[in-house]
């Protein structure tokens, strides 16, 4: 029974983290942009920033949009010249996307956009508690991250 309280109570946090996150911190970044992107436009930005190129059906698997939603994301985004699409070397019909140099450029801008809104929250916190923040994120990442 107590694990059962605890698992909604973590729910509830993880919920309440992902809004506060998007409107406080995501929001106000994605709007800056002109020409804008989209949320979802961002998010293959920051997929492809971290993990590095994948195929499309990847893309829209990680993100649980259809393959149809994703082309259209794929599509605006290689019309505003942020990623590259190169066919797979071993499986041609494949479709591998890539960051641009434009995509790339406008990742870093966000990551130092993001870095210094955190850093005007997180001035607040010591030093303990910035590290307790981080291994909890490193923990949570973990656990939600494990294959079923």
């Amino acid at each position: 029974m107590m694990k059962e309280n605890i698992n909604e109570k973590l729910f509830v946090a993880l919920c309440e983290f992902m809004i506060v996150t998007r409107k406080s911190v995501i929001r106000p970044l994605i709007t800056s942009y002109r020409p804008s992107i989209s949320s979802l436009q961002f998010n293959v930005l920051l997929m492809l920033a971290f993990w590095g190129p994948e195929s499309m059906s990847e893309i829209a698997n990680n993100m649980a949009l259809s393959k149809q939603q994703m082309t259209q994301i794929i599509k605006k985004m290689d019309e505003a010249g942020l990623i590259r699409r190169t066919s797979d070397p071993l499986d041609g019909r494949r479709i591998i996307i890539e960051l641009s140099d434009k995509g790339q450029e406008l990742t870093n801008d966000i990551q130092a956009r993001f870095l210094t809104s955190l850093k005007s929250r997180f001035d607040k916190a010591d030093d303990a508690q910035l590290e307790q923040i981080l291994a909890s994120m490193k923990s949570l990442y973990t656990l939600l991250d494990m294959d079923e």
